[in-house]
């Protein structure tokens, strides 16, 4: 059965975690969610094999992973069957972190935010500065309407490479922070705990008798198998809605545990329910009756 250790990042750095997995040579995910972000590095024997971080992998996701430094970590200790996307060495991977980490402390002094907005303050002539292929694929985007989370997502780039470019040029008296986009955020939602112990049964009562009537036995194998939970599709839809992005999961905070980021299924007539099937459940130390906070997991 698999251990969950969860805690504050003001208590302890990304680095310190690192650290303190390897000297315990422990294996699994380690999960951080910061302000609208989410990141994972998947442990294997106390050595980082892979990383993920919105739709980056691998020493790109740990670039961004390194900077969050407001918001809650979960390590899940479980055997880890992950492709290795991560090849060197674990003195090299904590010496790099390091670095960037230092790095960050000094971009943070000028760009406070990767939801900050870079504009210009004079025209680049590219005859006179020198400029890497990243800055390059930038600059065309900084229009002083755009922030930095803007540009790294629509070039598919790291935050941290962006902020470290615009950082760059902010040095050059070519660019300034204009401010900070304010970003849409979703208050809490409670919802109260059932637990699906055999969904072909239907054992539930009502309301899991109306999912099983319109769910394919596909949908069904995924949630038994893949840890997913389900959520009230009519909630799903106003998230959605309102933050004009796909939800595909969610933090939640639990009696025991803070800021668990699951997957999510939306079903019909669910309401004030979040659906766990028996083995999740265990796993989180939930009961049934126990109420949960959720949010979008952005």
């Amino acid at each position: 059965m698999s251990k969950l250790l969860s805690g504050d990042l003001k208590d302890f750095s990304i680095l310190d975690l690192l650290q303190l997995l390897e000297k315990t040579k422990s294996s699994g995910k380690l999960t951080i969610k910061g302000k609208n972000v989410t990141g994972t590095i998947f442990i294997n024997k106390g050595e980082v094999i892979d990383a993920t971080f919105e739709k980056l992998e691998g020493q790109d996701a740990l670039k961004d992973i390194i900077i969050v430094s407001d918001g809650f970590f979960v390590f899940d200790k479980a055997p880890v069957k992950r492709e290795r996307r991560i090849n060197i060495s674990r003195d090299e991977i904590l010496i790099q972190l390091s670095e960037f980490a230092e790095r960050w402390k000094k971009i943070k002094k000028e760009i406070v935010s990767i939801d900050a907005i870079p504009q210009f303050e004079t025209t680049i002539d590219n005859d006179k500065i020198s400029l890497s292929r990243k800055a390059v694929k930038i600059i065309p985007l900084i229009n002083g309407d755009r922030s930095l989370r803007e540009i790294a997502e629509s070039l598919n780039i790291s935050y941290f490479d962006t902020a470290d470019i615009v950082f760059d040029l902010i040095g050059k008296s070519l660019v300034k922070i204009k401010g900070v986009k304010k970003v849409t955020t979703i208050e809490p939602v409670k919802l109260t705990v059932q637990i699906a112990h055999n969904l072909l049964e239907g054992e539930n009562g009502t309301w899991m008798s109306r999912i099983l009537g319109m769910a394919p036995k596909s949908l069904i194998d995924e949630f038994e198998d893949e840890y997913v939970v389900w959520l009230d599709a009519e909630l799903v839809g106003k998230w959605e809605q309102r933050l004009k992005k796909r939800i595909n999961s969610v933090v939640a905070m639990t009696p025991r545990y803070d800021g668990l980021v699951l997957r999510i299924s939306p079903q019909i007539s669910l309401e004030d329910n979040i659906v766990f099937h028996n083995k999740l459940a265990k796993k989180y130390n939930l009961k049934e009756g126990d109420v949960v906070e959720v949010t979008p997991n952005l």
